[in-house]
């Protein structure tokens, strides 16, 4: 799929995101410092659960709408009002994270109802005008459903309302696992897999942000900023740093070389690595980004935040090894190889957790980022010696 526009040689150019995607994200830049802020100093195993459900529903809404955007290429004004409308229900959405997270579900509930219902309207209309054929009731009923499932919860309590959430996303993300058939298998077809890989790069890009923005935050807020806080802040950003190299040089790369090779699979590749295999990836880089934040502000008074330390290495090994199982499933690395990083990986980072009350803040952060970009590094010096540094497979973590 490319844009309509053409070069002089009628040659089409390749495509990017656009401006209205780019202004949709920008609700995720506040939705992930909303995420992210209710982890600041509360990582309890309960809070870490409840930040995990609302986070869920909303990763699953940027992930439909990034896959409703690859397939309309137009940009009418009719096209950009329906968007805009539906920007306008996740706002109320997004508004209730923090009433969600304190016992009061009712307005995230309703934004996320009117959301979806909007969303398959757009949808529904996008395959009409672009494939000529009416989305099928087997399509849009789960849908349809879900959405009014979202509305019906606005009404129940805390914690009545979950199981329900429960049931109304599970109506949203089943289909996806069901084969192509008719219209869908059309719809499939027209997937562009390099503009939605640019796409979930990007979304990595918003929640590595909201990391340096804790940075950023917490040694502004500590007035006078000190030398333990400064030292820990610039460790923060060595961690987060190391973490957007991986990625990008092992994870986003690697992922374009395997749809190129395999264009018959691109539906199912951006299924299982993007679009499921995405969701633990970065849940894990918001409840990175909030503990680095947490730490940098305890380390005013040259104090280590041992709770920080622990949800920042709990999120790292969850991240990896969420990038070890999408690796070896699509085939991008081997377990060999694989595994040839992710035990030094993890036992530093467990170790790390074990001694987190005893280590000097910001000395924690450095580790992990040591141990990441060492055991990443033959890897890179083989890319970066090769001609053109074309050398992309994947042996570290990314």
């Amino acid at each position: 799929m490319t844009t309509d526009q053409a070069t002089p040689d009628e040659t089409p150019l390749e495509r990017h995101a656009s401006w209205l995607e780019l202004f949709f994200d920008l609700l995720f830049v506040a939705i992930v410092s909303q995420l992210a802020h209710g982890l600041v100093g509360h990582a309890t195993a309960g809070r870490v659960l409840a930040v995990v459900g609302l986070f869920c529903p909303l990763w699953w809404l940027w992930v439909s709408f990034s896959y409703f955007s690859d397939t309309e290429e137009r940009d009418t004004p009719g096209h950009r009002i329906g968007v805009l409308v539906m920007m306008a229900c996740l706002v109320v959405t997004g508004g209730g994270i923090a009433g969600a997270l304190h016992g009061d579900p009712a307005l995230f509930a309703l934004g996320a109802g009117l959301t979806r219902l909007t969303s398959t309207l757009l949808w529904a209309l996008t395959v009409s005008r672009r494939f000529g054929r009416r989305v099928t009731t087997r399509t849009a009923v789960p849908y349809l459903v879900a959405g009014a499932t979202w509305l019906f919860s606005a009404v129940l309590p805390a914690p009545a309302c979950y199981p329900v959430w429960a049931a109304a996303l599970l109506l949203e993300a089943v289909p996806a696992l069901r084969a192509p058939r008719g219209a869908t298998a059309t719809v499939r077809a027209a997937i562009d897999g390099s503009h939605l890989v640019e796409r979930f790069g990007l979304f990595v890009i918003i929640v590595l942000g909201e990391g340096i923005v804790q940075i950023v935050a917490a040694l502004g807020a500590t007035g006078r900023a000190s030398v333990s806080s400064v030292l820990t802040g610039l460790a923060a950003f060595t961690l987060l740093a190391a973490v957007w190299w991986l990625y990008f040089d092992f994870g986003s790369e690697a992922s374009l070389a395997l749809l190129k090779a395999r264009p018959s699979d691109v539906w199912s590749l951006l299924r299982d690595g993007f679009a499921f295999g995405h969701l633990l990836l970065v849940g894990g880089i918001v409840a990175l980004s909030a503990g680095l934040g947490a730490a940098v502000a305890a380390a005013k008074d040259g104090n280590a935040d041992p709770e920080a330390v622990r949800l920042v290495c709990t999120a790292l090994l969850a991240y990896l090894l969420n990038n070890a199982v999408v690796g070896v499933a699509l085939g991008i690395s081997s377990v060999r190889k694989t595994a040839a990083w992710l035990i030094p990986d993890g036992v530093v980072v467990g170790a790390v957790w074990a001694v987190a009350a005893h280590l000097p803040p910001g000395c924690a952060f450095l580790l992990l980022a040591a141990v990441l970009l060492l055991t990443a590094l033959p890897s890179v010096l083989r890319r970066w010696r090769s001609p053109g540094g074309s050398d992309r497979s994947i042996t570290a973590p990314g």
